[in-house]
């Protein structure tokens, strides 16, 4: 029995850390979308991507691959794009109480990034991430208007 115990406090913090928080409010994801933009910005992609791990109906695998990918390309997007400046929110879409997206750009001194945030408000009225996205579809995001 003891050893039971040990066992389960030992895989406590991995259990916890492992915990989604899924958000109250919209305002909560936006606020979350502007933090992880801000790290982008600072070129901070490990704590970006951390920040999104807790909030995301995705699971944390295909979180720590977008990761890897991102970390993989960003000296190419450097090199191409120049160094980041800022962020600019660019809109909201939702549909009323069910989905909202959340868009934003990433000025780099050559160019910009588009950046998608999408979440979903399940049945225990949270709001989760249920999908996260970036490329460099500026263009497409200029038809939009």
């Amino acid at each position: 029995m003891k050893k039971i115990l040990i066992v389960l406090l030992l895989c406590m913090p991995s259990i916890l850390l492992a915990q989604k928080t899924f958000l109250d409010t919209t305002e909560e994801a936006k606020q979350i979308c502007d933090a992880v933009m801000q790290n982008f910005v600072m070129k901070n992609i490990n704590v970006a991507y951390d920040r999104l791990k807790p909030i995301a109906i995705l699971n944390s695998e295909d979180i720590e691959k977008l990761k890897s990918q991102t970390i993989e390309q960003e000296p190419i997007i450097t090199k191409r794009f120049g160094q980041p400046i800022d962020f600019l929110f660019v809109k909201a879409k939702e549909i009323e109480g069910v989905f909202i997206r959340y868009i934003y750009v990433l000025r780099h001194e050559r160019y910009a990034l588009r950046f998608q945030f999408d979440f979903y408000r399940g049945s225990d009225n949270k709001w989760g991430l249920s999908n996260f996205m970036w490329d460099d579809g500026l263009r497409t995001l200029l038809d939009e208007f």
